[in-house]
């Protein structure tokens, strides 16, 4: 088994690393990858809605990073104080085998100490509470199987992050199976999470252990590929499964409401409604907001050419900026 270091707490980096190795470098042998993600990062199934999973308003404002990985499954939250572990694999078969992978890290974990194991479905657990969530992708003759361990997270930020209002927002995404979750560090004495995870993979791996790094030129090939494939507005919100949205807030002038639909992630259609008051016809506003993507730069440019304040009375675009966010 080869252990692979990026050296790096780049979501899209390493999110780019694994499937380079198993799409394009293709090695013959086992790669074990565990790394630390920072800045805060939210990670999306494949079919996920991301508004649907993830806490916009407050994730934005936070300027945390949000993305997506090719497998499925539900969404997770990581900080430095959690870590991710990553194997790439031949696999002749394109089905989902969890237990294949996680009984090695289940097994490497309690001889650590930590009472985990895994259950039905592709988590691992302690007790009734979750301390790790997994996923897996077939590409080109191989597998990738990766996993989130919470350390010792943030769990009060995990929450704020993760926590929508699902009366307003109907999507056709898989939703996340929300669990309660621990912190694995009360059961390693307090043992910093590096220092854990270096003896997971002497655990893991024994004399076996064989540590290599990414060339210069296998690192430019990782950086296009999380650039072009992992880091675009497209892949991570334009993905995202078509979802009805009510967006509403109350300011000077009354309360706003804007109902929207959107499709691969730009706003299609948009109604207003509320006790506000306007002397103007909205439509003007309402077609300036169809095909705008929805994002906040996008938001800001199209509120501020459309002139949105001048629709409302007693509103600014700032305000409808925060309302539509």
């Amino acid at each position: 088994m080869i252990l692979m270091m990026t050296g790096t707490g780049d979501i899209f980096y390493n999110l780019a690393a694994e499937y380079y190795l198993a799409a394009e470098k293709q090695l013959k042998d086992t790669v074990f990858m565990l790394w630390q993600t920072w800045p805060p990062t939210l990670v999306c199934g494949r079919y996920q809605n991301v508004f649907q999973e993830v806490y916009m308003p407050y994730v934005t404002e936070k300027n945390y990073v949000v993305a997506r990985r090719l497998s499925g499954g539900g969404t997770v939250y990581q900080d430095e104080n959690v870590f991710q572990y990553a194997f790439i694999a031949p696999s002749g078969e394109a089905q989902i085998d969890f237990g294949k992978y996680l009984e090695p890290v289940a097994k490497a974990m309690r001889a650590l100490g930590v009472p985990v194991e895994f259950n039905s479905r592709n988590d691992l657990m302690i007790g009734e509470q979750k301390v790790s969530g997994t996923a897996q992708y077939h590409t080109r003759g191989y597998v990738v199987h990766h996993g989130t361990v919470l350390y010792d997270a943030d769990i009060k930020e995990l929450e704020r992050c993760l926590t929508v209002d699902a009366e307003k927002i109907r999507s056709k995404g898989i939703v996340s199976v929300r669990q309660r979750v621990v912190n694995m560090k009360q059961y390693t004495n307090g043992l910093p999470v590096d220092r854990f995870m270096a003896a997971l993979s002497r655990q893991l791996l024994g004399g076996d252990m064989q540590a290599q790094m990414f060339t210069v030129e296998e690192q430019e090939r990782i950086r296009t590929l999380a650039k072009e494939k992992f880091q675009s507005w497209d892949w991570i919100f334009g993905s995202s499964p078509d979802c009805d949205m009510v967006r509403s807030g109350r300011v000077p002038g009354g309360r706003v409401e804007f109902h929207l639909s959107i499709e691969k992630g730009k706003i299609c259609r948009c109604h207003i409604q509320g006790d506000f008051f306007t002397g103007k016809d909205l439509a003007g506003l309402t077609d300036a907001l169809c095909h705008c993507r929805y994002a906040k730069k996008d938001l800001q440019e199209c509120l501020e050419k459309a002139d949105g304040a001048s629709y409302f009375y007693q509103v600014s675009n700032e305000e409808l900026l925060k309302i539509l966010l």
